[in-house]
């Protein structure tokens, strides 16, 4: 029986809790660890100001948590920054170019019937675009189910039974148009082909042709491996070699690998908030 090392299938909410947790680090720990020491607070004197514990401060820090809304114009203070510089964006008039600081003045200068026309126009220009995007993710997009039913230890529900995920917004093209799900990929038996905590594009498929690298089921463990006559083959093969089929093997094929998910696949996120505005409104 394969050890877990040669699994190559994780659990995808241990990934999603490792990614929240860089990305909460990146977007707020950092500013707020840098911050803080800018302004000579330690982390419980961060914690006295805000009437909080030292464990929050630290796992905002880390990328544990994040801090709640209700509480960021008092840590923005608390750092000396504005909430504009907490959440990394500048504030209206830093962005304008001379051309836009020369119409706001000219807005300035015309009377309240002529400004109310400007304001009419400007919301009209906005709507539209506003609809235009809105038509863009509706053709765009296509929803994939993130299959969330894996374990480190290699098992996989075969096809037809009841699986745990979610569905996952995902930019359309000749590949991800012809997948049934994605998986998310463990250890480093296929390297370089694929790398841990990559996602796969599925096509469920119970046939495989020599050459083909697929998601099998063997003996009730999940693996990605590629297809060769009488056994599946690791790309990293100096360390896992060819695992060739036994007459006591229990062996299924899940689905045919497409490709990976890649950045551009992904919503921006502009796209991302309507995406999940059009699905709250059930029109997408």
């Amino acid at each position: 029986m394969a050890s877990s090392k040669d699994t190559n299938i994780i659990s995808i909410a241990k990934a999603k809790a490792d990614q929240t947790a860089a990305f909460n680090r990146a977007t707020y720990g950092e500013v707020i660890r840098a911050n803080r020491i800018k302004m000579g607070l330690s982390q419980p004197d961060l914690a006295a100001i805000l009437s909080t514990s030292k464990n929050y401060v630290s796992n905002w820090e880390v990328g544990r948590t994040r801090p709640d809304m209700n509480i960021i114009p008092d840590l923005c203070a608390a750092l000396g920054i504005s909430i504009s510089e907490f959440f990394g964006v500048h504030t209206a008039m830093d962005d304008l170019t001379p051309e836009q600081r020369e119409h706001m003045h000219n807005y300035t200068l015309l009377d309240p019937r002529d400004q109310a026309t400007v304001n009419a126009l400007t919301d009209h220009l906005l709507n539209a675009a506003d609809a235009e995007m809105r038509r863009h993710c509706r053709e765009m997009f296509l929803s994939i189910f993130h299959n969330d039913n894996m374990a480190a230890a290699g098992s996989i529900n075969v096809l037809g039974d009841s699986v745990d995920g979610e569905d996952e917004f995902i930019r359309r093209d000749e590949i991800s148009e012809r997948a049934d799900e994605i998986i998310t990929v463990t250890g480093d038996s296929m390297e370089p082909t694929f790398h841990p905590g990559d996602d796969l594009l599925i096509e469920h498929t119970e046939t495989l042709e020599p050459g083909e690298i697929g998601i099998f089921v063997i003996n009730g463990e999940g693996f990605v491996k590629e297809y060769r006559e009488n056994g599946v083959y690791s790309h990293n093969e100096a360390a896992y070699p060819f695992r060739r089929f036994t007459t006591g093997d229990n062996v299924r094929i899940v689905g045919r690998v497409l490709g990976k998910v890649t950045a551009a696949h992904r919503p921006t996120r502009e796209e991302s908030a309507i995406l999940d505005e059009l699905q709250r409104d059930g029109k997408i």
